[in-house]
């Protein structure tokens, strides 16, 4: 069996390996400083000699590497070297769901489902159809004062029994008379198989990011390290930018972004007002030069609200069609008027009357000419 010596120094960077067992790009070594998918967490990825190991997998008690080739050597002795990047990241991020699990578990009573962690930000599903944005804000606060505390992550390997008796948030998942145990100092002990980061305080930075709704359950979105100082860099250019732009202090960019919010409410209301406004003044010169045709037809650029809001029975049957990209048009009209526009006019929409939407693929020009020679043919 593959001697695992990310357990006994997560830390290690490269070690020298005898290959035992080689299965097309499916590479076996007497020990490895990589760690297999599990437990939500990526297996690792570097380099055996030149060659690259693409992942790392379990298979039964063996762990397996995959790599990029299929030419190494059984029995000769390769250098395996993490991406350390990549590792690290992992690791930050698995000690950080700990922590947070734990906050949630022993401080409000929140169990833990499931977790992801992926590249940018982990999620943890929680056992909780609801929870208050005061609670996961103080989730948030009291996991910073961890992290500023440098509470020790450890881990010991023990008999299943004794781990039992330790009232672990969570039950123990492995069938197994071996059982690890990973801990963090005066807070919490859980059974994982993962690699962690030694102390809190290498997490650096944690933000709560958003929330999903799944399975009935509230997932959670964290990001951690590297990624909370960028979200907070960028919220922080937000802020500045639209301070800038209104001349306004970061502290009331809120405030001044409220009162955008309700000038521009008023202002659409206004436009929309004068909008109905040019309609109605639109249709009474229609109506005015219609004279004996039997279709009112109109192409405009106000939208066709403005019209449907203005449309009376006395108008009779009016055509509504407005410029733009999208060719879109208004029929008022009848049932029977707007079976007879699909029979004879390429046009795809519905309605019931008086008013009737659709689309269509020709030119406005010829909708137009196609509708009111409909309407000036006796059917």
């Amino acid at each position: 069996m593959t001697n695992k010596l990310y357990y006994s120094d997560n830390m290690l960077q490269s070690c020298e390996a005898v290959l035992i067992s080689l299965d097309g790009n499916r590479a076996i070594f007497d020990k490895t400083i990589f760690y297999p998918e599990g437990g939500g967490q990526p297996g690792d990825i570097g380099f055996c000699d030149s060659y690259k190991i693409l992942d790392t997998k379990k298979d039964g008690e063996e762990v397996v590497h995959i790599l990029d080739c299929e030419k190494l050597e059984v029995g000769r002795t390769y250098t395996l070297s993490l991406n350390w990047k990549h590792r690290l990241n992992y690791m930050v991020k698995h000690s950080a769901q700990h922590l947070l699990s734990a906050v949630m578990f022993h401080h409000f009573k929140i169990g833990t489902l499931s977790v992801h962690l992926g590249e940018n930000a982990l999620t943890i599903e929680t056992n909780q159809e609801k929870i208050s944005d005061d609670t996961i804000l103080e989730i948030e606060r009291l996991s910073l004062d961890y992290i500023k505390e440098g509470r020790r992550i450890y881990s010991n390997e023990m008999d299943r029994a004794t781990a039992e008796e330790l009232n672990m948030r969570r039950s123990i998942k492995v069938d197994s008379s071996k059982v690890r145990i990973v801990s963090i100092e005066d807070l919490d002990d859980v059974a994982c198989g993962g690699v962690h980061i030694s102390n809190t305080s290498l997490i650096g930075e944690l933000a709560y990011l958003g929330r999903e709704d799944i399975r009935s359950h509230v997932r959670l979105i964290w990001v951690v390290g590297d990624e909370a100082v960028a979200l907070r860099r960028r919220n922080q250019e937000i802020v500045s930018y639209i301070g800038s732009s209104l001349s306004l202090k970061p502290s009331l960019v809120l405030s001044g972004f409220d009162k955008l919010l309700d000038q521009k409410s008023k202002l659409e209301y206004r436009v929309k007002t004068l909008e109905r406004e040019n309609a109605s003044l639109i249709l009474e010169r229609a109506l005015a030069s219609k004279g004996e045709r039997e279709l009112l037809s109109i192409y405009t650029d106000l939208p066709i609200e403005a019209f449907v809001a203005n449309y009376k029975e006395e108008i009779g049957r009016l055509l509504v069609v407005q410029n733009g990209e999208k060719k879109v048009f208004a029929f008022f009209g009848s049932n029977e008027d707007f079976t007879a526009i699909r029979k004879e006019i390429r046009v795809k929409g519905g309605g019931r009357a008086p008013l009737f939407r659709g689309s269509f693929e020709e030119s406005a020009t010829t909708l137009i000419d196609k509708m009111e020679r409909l309407f000036s043919e006796e059917r």
